[in-house]
């Protein structure tokens, strides 16, 4: 995944995708300004120079 560069004002949509099927676990961080930090989709604008990190973690495997 490349980086991003947005500017005060903009907003983005994140969109996480998994090609194994399953059940995932999703931990935006920090959660700063998204609409939702543990959905695999969310919307955020940012007032300030902000690295966000997806994490995904696999909850049905044994």
């Amino acid at each position: 995944m490349e980086d991003l560069f947005m500017t005060h004002g903009d907003s983005i949509s994140l969109i996480s995708e998994v090609e194994l099927k399953g059940n995932y676990e999703y931990i935006m961080s920090p959660p700063g300004n998204l609409m939702c930090s543990t959905c695999p989709r969310t919307r955020g604008s940012q007032s300030e120079t902000m690295q966000h990190t997806l994490q995904v973690k696999a909850i049905d495997q044994v």
